[in-house]
């Protein structure tokens, strides 16, 4: 275990002396750091150390990072962010360390912030993006305390408000969804989450919230996982509405407005409170999005407003008790206005083009 370990960090070393080009340094920090942690296991093992998989994880993260930054390289740190979360899961149902995380995401920020100074849309940078996109939601369920009933919804509404948000203030002249990592993440969790609302089941714990808690008895770190979220939320709205695009303020105001659900809830110990919001919120975000598209002639805006609006239609059509013609009926209608609506706006770009 230890002599591939040295070899290569032979060849990392020699690849760092000839100034060698990413490929090289890539592939050096990367065969390091995971014989790095092959090396730890089988020695742990053979000698019998104690220990658990949250050290191992910690031990093996806080030893490769420092090749993101000696090398120039991306892996670690990707590795790293895996590994990090890892750790993070195995606390939360162990020893329950689960703050020290946000102190162990330091060097991540660090040099994903360092990379897009250079190059925001470089391959490598994307790449860590995407890690820490995937990553930073589970973080923040893990994290949660679940002391405060229902409470997750505000903070998982919030986060992915936040990345979509952050991503619109800084990445916003992306050319596709795979080079702003936070957008596409944020946006399907804002749609997700946005849709999972409309359901009075999953309000019925900020019903038992009321029921069974009071203000008084929570913790500051509870109030600050349930308030800050949502600052940041209000924090980043502010330049999107300034630049005039508000469909993107009214998507990323989401967060805000599951917190301000949760509240109705909580005061009123209704659960079709919540979900009447959520109904309304997708309706007018969907009616939004058609327009859009239809001014700009954005066929992309367009069906992404058409889906929202279909899908919203037939998940109550499913849930109520419409016979199968009725809503077969409707579905056919869906995908003729789709199918119209579609020709229309390819039709026009066709006669701009000519």
């Amino acid at each position: 275990a230890i002599a591939p370990l040295l070899a290569a960090q032979g060849f990392g070393l020699h690849v760092m002396r000839k100034k060698k080009g990413v490929a090289a340094r890539e592939s050096a920090a990367t065969f390091i750091s995971l014989l790095f942690a092959s090396a730890v296991a089988v020695v742990g093992q053979t000698y019998h150390i104690g220990g658990d998989l949250g050290g191992f994880l910690l031990t093996c993260s806080i030893f490769i990072i420092p090749l993101a930054f000696l090398m120039d390289a991306v892996m670690p740190a990707a590795l790293y962010m895996g590994a990090i979360t890892g750790w993070l899961g195995y606390e939360r149902f162990h020893d329950d360390r689960v703050h020290l995380f946000w102190l162990l995401l330091v060097p991540v920020i660090v040099r994903y912030v360092r990379m897009i100074k250079e190059d925001r849309y470089a391959g490598r940078g994307v790449l860590l993006g995407w890690v820490m996109a995937i990553c930073l939601p589970i973080a923040a369920g893990l994290i949660q305390e679940y002391s405060i009933r229902g409470a997750w919804i505000v903070t998982f509404a919030c986060v992915f408000s936040v990345m979509y948000l952050a991503a619109k203030r800084w990445f916003d002249d992306a050319e596709s969804v795979w080079s702003s990592p936070f957008r596409g993440i944020g946006a399907a969790g804002i749609m997700v989450m946005s849709f999972l609302l409309t359901y009075e089941f999953f309000w019925d714990e900020a019903v038992r919230f009321s029921w069974w808690s009071s203000w008084e008895e929570f913790s500051q770190v509870d109030t600050l996982l349930l308030l800050a979220p949502a600052a940041g939320v209000a924090a980043l709205m502010m330049p999107v509405f300034r630049k005039g695009r508000y469909v993107d303020f009214a998507t990323g105001g989401m967060g805000l407005l599951s917190a301000f659900g949760f509240v109705c809830v909580v005061a009123t110990e209704a659960e079709a409170l919540g979900m009447i919001i959520f109904n309304i919120y997708i309706f007018a975000m969907s009616i939004s999005r058609i327009v859009s598209g239809l001014k700009r002639e954005s066929v992309g805006a367009l069906n992404s407003g058409m889906l929202m609006l279909g899908l919203l239609i037939m998940l109550r059509f499913l849930d109520s008790e419409f016979g199968f013609l009725a809503k077969g009926i409707v579905f056919i209608l869906l995908g003729i206005g789709f199918l119209v609506v579609n020709l229309k706006v390819l039709s026009r770009k066709k006669e701009v083009a000519s």
